[in-house]
């Protein structure tokens, strides 16, 4: 109920009076688990169609989420309405509750991708402003070069996991690649698609792009402004190969979504490969601000 108080709050501080269209019609698709394909124009909200879903995802308790509730045996059912029974129903569920923290170290919940260092800055601060003065602790994350290390050793969150990690593609699965596991992911989002699954965009090479300087004007550039590929080099990737590899190390039961202000036609081809049986929606008018 705090979760569900402090929200509304934090939306009636920002930029949003009333849900736009595609947070209508998104917000309860990604709730419902449903894969998403969301096109709506810049100014349109979209940001708030997943990141809102987003934060109510990642806090939902594991046994709820995976619907791991605890079940009496034959002698709690018997004994039904009796204090024995319901001490006994009490410790269980006390037991499974520590069982589920103790195994959530390393998972990261939710993953939100944007083709460059500035848009994803931005993502991680709509997260943030949307997840301030939350009855408990919200455990968000950009992943950058100074928090690479505890990606890959999978300590990002510490004990209770990472509720949510903004990302560029480069920078995801160069984490993957060197032992990042993704076992607890419920849902990735793709904003910007458009890009994203450009097979011709984000062109880097892997090799030089650990090289790639942290400072804030290196780091707001987009990824395939960053480096220049070697001619002919194996380690040359677009956007799209990148994601590729990203889609490979996701669990059967995460939740995926595509949101972009154009969905051409190659996209939505490609879109059939990624989602599956996804909510198709489209807006085309401007309804609020914000991205």
């Amino acid at each position: 109920d705090q979760l569900h108080q402090t929200i509304p709050n934090n939306i009636e501080q920002g930029r949003w009076m009333e849900p736009t269209p595609i947070q209508m019609q998104g917000i309860p698709s990604l709730m419902d688990r449903r894969d998403v394909m969301g096109c709506a124009p810049t100014g349109s909200g979209k940001s708030g169609a997943f990141v809102l879903p987003a934060l109510m995802i990642s806090k939902c308790p594991e046994e709820v989420y995976y619907g791991h509730q605890s079940e009496g045996g034959e002698d709690d059912k018997q004994s039904n309405g009796k204090q024995k029974g319901k001490n006994k129903q009490q410790q269980k569920k006390k037991n499974n509750q520590k069982k589920n923290t103790e195994n959530l170290q390393g998972h990261v919940r939710t993953i939100l991708l944007a083709p460059s260092r500035e848009l994803s800055s931005q993502l991680h601060r709509e997260v943030q402003r949307l997840s301030s003065n939350m009855p408990f602790k919200f455990h968000a994350a950009l992943l950058s070069k100074s928090n690479t290390g505890l990606a890959i050793s999978n300590q990002l969150g510490g004990k209770s996991g990472l509720d949510c990690l903004v990302a560029t593609p480069l920078r995801l699965v160069e984490c993957l690649e060197r032992g990042m596991k993704l076992r607890g992911l419920r849902l990735i989002v793709l904003d910007e698609a458009d890009r994203l699954l450009d097979a011709s965009d984000g062109k880097v090479t892997l090799k030089h792009a650990k090289n790639v300087s942290d400072s804030d004007e290196e780091e707001s550039k987009s990824e395939d402004e960053e480096q220049q590929p070697q001619s002919g080099s194996s380690q040359s990737r677009t956007f799209l190969q990148q994601i590729d590899s990203i889609l490979s190390h996701l669990p059967n039961s995460a939740t995926r979504a595509l949101f972009s202000a154009t969905l051409g036609p190659s996209v939505r081809h490609l879109s059939e490969s990624i989602l599956r049986s996804p909510i198709d929606i489209t807006t085309g008018i401007n309804a609020g601000t914000g991205g």
